[in-house]
């Protein structure tokens, strides 16, 4: 037998003295909506309906202003949050290659999934996922999640009613009679069975509000003849609906008594689309989805669980660039090198500062203008609506609107951040900035 290690001696000569339990922990929820604009909840300001389920996780926690989606549009956004690499570095920079196909994930692109993995998590992913199509390495099961259940396809992602889902690599047919919120929120709640010892992450991955507009009658009955259109009063349906299902899940966690050891994470991948304007979806800030001023990227973001302030409002700015770091600082596992983000924890834990070497950027290759580009150091932030454009500056302290451009009287500002922007982007042969693309 061999000698016992300096730590078994010390062990064993402490005798009936108990070894320290080590910190459990913290099973980890993100639900993410989508195409869902800060402002079309109640606790930004929505004054035209209520979120009464999501309001009630800001009162429990935090409620921030001023965090960042990875992109204006879906799959970009997405994969910035999984990889913690930024538009100019990640594979996934928009929602369409040159020839209109999509580029996944590849087998060496690191993922949160992975990571928690590793850390001894049991991972799951429920509802949209859009980084990997069939049989490629980029979809969710080959990304460190144990479990899958949804729409790979983001487009095929637009029809509620589906004709079929994917749970992990099998194909499961329906026969567009079933609500996919109905669904996804019913494999949540199986998954989210506690089962022990292992904590949990679930990515919850709701497709509401995006259109197609499309909701259940009995959801869209409230809401009929209340607002200037049809497809407004739907919106609305779906918003709430969305809310009623995010708070069914939190009564489940509160039921089955994990809600405690629980970071609960709430947000959207990208700002409010135009068809949100009537409901001032992306409160004053300038801009939609699909653009890279403020109104296409800011998010709503809220944070609730052990740690983090209850009823608090942070103006802290971060992104989904930083969500790889924190869980993995959270998950007490080493964060990989390279990255664009930072950890955000101390924030999400009341700090009033983030120190950030890496600027906040954002690109869109896929646009008519030729690719869209936008970078935020400090307060400051530089905007190209085309790489032929004119660059727009904006201070986001005083304008967060961004309606005043700045770049006539602030040239030496502009040519700074100009070589900042363009040192941001590396080349991708899938996303050429220069245009050319066949879809949007």
């Amino acid at each position: 037998m061999s000698a016992p290690t300096r730590r078994g001696v010390l062990a064993s000569s402490l005798g009936a003295i108990a070894a320290p339990a080590q910190p459990k922990l913290p099973n980890i929820l993100f639900i993410l909506a989508d195409d869902l604009g800060f402002g079309d909840l109640s606790c930004y300001g929505q004054k035209q309906f209520t979120t009464p389920n999501i309001d009630a996780l800001a009162d429990a926690g935090t409620r921030f202003t001023e965090a960042y989606a990875g992109n204006p549009v879906c799959a970009p956004s997405r994969c910035t949050l999984m990889t913690g690499l930024h538009n100019g570095h990640a594979r996934v920079r928009g929602n369409y290659t040159p020839a209109g196909e999509r580029a996944g994930l590849r087998a060496e692109d690191r993922c949160v999934g992975e990571l928690l993995q590793r850390a001894g998590y049991r991972t799951g992913l429920i509802g949209k996922w859009g980084l990997g199509e069939p049989g490629t390495p980029g979809i969710p099961n080959k990304k460190g999640f144990d479990y899958f259940y949804g729409f790979l396809n983001q487009n095929h992602a637009h029809h509620h009613y589906p004709d079929y889902l994917w749970r992990n690599e099998e194909k499961v047919v329906l026969d567009h009679k079933h609500y996919a919120q109905d669904l996804f929120t019913a494999e949540a709640l199986a998954f989210l069975r506690p089962k022990q010892p292992a904590p949990w992450f679930l990515e919850l991955s709701y497709t509401l509000p995006h259109e197609d507009f499309d909701v259940p009658a009995a959801d869209l009955k409230p809401f009929a003849g209340r607002f200037g259109s049809e497809q407004d009063a739907i919106l609305a349906a779906m918003i709430s609906r969305l809310d009623r299902d995010v708070g069914r899940v939190i009564s489940h966690l509160q039921a089955t008594r994990q809600l405690d050891n629980t970071l609960v994470l709430f947000a959207s991948d990208n700002g409010a689309p135009k068809p949100h304007a009537p409901f001032q979806g992306n409160g004053a800030l300038r801009g939609f989805k699909g653009e890279v001023y403020e109104g296409g990227l800011r998010v709503p973001f809220i944070a609730r669980g052990q740690g983090i302030p209850r009823g608090a409002i942070s103006r802290v700015p971060f992104g989904f660039v930083d969500f790889l770091p924190t869980i993995a600082e959270i998950a007490g596992a080493p964060i990989p090198s390279g990255l664009d983000g930072v950890s955000a924890l101390g924030a999400w834990r009341g700090k009033n500062s983030l120190p950030r070497s890496t600027p906040f950027y954002w690109e869109l290759a896929n646009s008519k203008a030729g690719g869209l580009q936008a970078l935020r150091d400090g307060d400051w932030k530089i905007v190209r609506n085309g790489t032929q454009s004119a660059p727009e500056l904006y201070n986001l302290s005083s304008d967060p609107s961004e309606r005043n451009n700045l770049a006539a009287s602030e040239s030496a500002r502009v040519t700074a951040l100009l070589a900042k922007l363009e040192a941001q982007h590396v080349d991708s042969p899938e996303y050429p900035l220069a245009g050319g693309f066949k879809k949007k």
